[in-house]
């Protein structure tokens, strides 16, 4: 029998098509598994909650007051001139309360002057740090319990 090389090779697939086909399929099983993967990992998510409300309430309230001093002494020196003892710094606070309450706005005092200041365009992350935060601080009180407490 005669044998036609240039026959066989036409008939057999390329190389770098065999190759393609077993990196397809190994990509799809690969998709396929992670798809399961992320399907069976939301039907087991559940929404956090906790059974301390009055403790994730008094942390996110702290830690919300504690990012956000961060927050706006990063972003101007408003806070730092309110908090400075300086003989200048004073005075300016006092000559703003004094102005402020001529305005009609009362009680006015040094500790509410920051709500002066424009909303922070980071204020919902802000939030979020602080309820995350709060939430696993407030799980700490009952570690026989675990984070679903």
């Amino acid at each position: 029998m005669f044998f036609n090389a240039s026959v066989t090779v036409a008939l057999l697939p390329s190389s770098s098509t065999c190759y393609r086909n077993i990196v397809h399929s190994h990509i799809q099983r690969s998709a396929d598994a992670t798809e399961q993967r992320i399907n069976f990992l939301l039907e087991e998510e559940h929404e956090p909650f906790t059974m301390n409300d009055h403790y994730f309430m008094d942390y996110r309230s702290k830690f919300l007051g504690y990012y956000k001093g961060i927050r706006q002494k990063s972003q101007t020196t408003f806070v730092d001139n309110l908090e400075s003892d300086g003989r200048e710094a004073k005075l300016a606070v006092s000559r703003v309360i004094t102005n402020l309450a001529e305005l009609g706005l009362h009680p006015v005092d040094r500790s509410s002057l920051p709500r002066l200041l424009p909303p922070d365009p980071m204020e919902s992350a802000i939030e979020i740090m602080a309820e995350v935060r709060a939430y696993f601080q407030g799980s700490n009180h009952f570690p026989s319990l675990g984070a679903r407490d």
